[in-house]
């Protein structure tokens, strides 16, 4: 019974330990990610914060896209504009893609842009 409970605390240190690294290895606030579903559809995500200052700049919107080359693309699907490099709101946008049922189809594809402005002293409109 020992040994159960010891491969047990095991096992829930290193599921913990790996959610950590998960989180930590986001960083920014300026990032996108992809979730498939069921091996159906696809949910995506990405979020902006136009005060964060990343190495000198600031993310201004951010966008996704998914495509199957040669079958269907979403094109480029964007957040609202941040207001300047002070603004503290998040910014975010989601999208859902159908994914194909043809096993013989080319793989999903997922992409993610952000538009970016060099950091100023004097913070202005964009």
């Amino acid at each position: 019974m020992k040994k159960f409970f010891n491969l047990l605390s095991l096992f829930v240190l290193v599921i913990t330990l790996c959610s950590m690294i998960n989180y930590i290895s986001a960083g920014s606030p300026n990032y996108g990610y992809s979730k498939e579903k069921y091996q159906l559809w696809y949910e995506g995500y990405v979020q902006i914060l136009p005060e964060y200052n990343e190495n000198g700049f600031h993310a201004r919107r951010g966008a996704l896209r998914y495509y199957i080359t040669g079958e269907r693309d979403t094109g480029w699907v964007w957040t609202e504009y941040g207001k300047n490099q002070e603004d503290p709101k998040i910014y975010s946008r989601k999208l859902s893609f159908r994914d194909s049922l043809n096993p013989a189809s080319p793989d999903t594809q997922f992409r993610t842009n952000f538009d970016w402005v060099e950091h100023s002293k004097f913070p202005y409109a964009w």
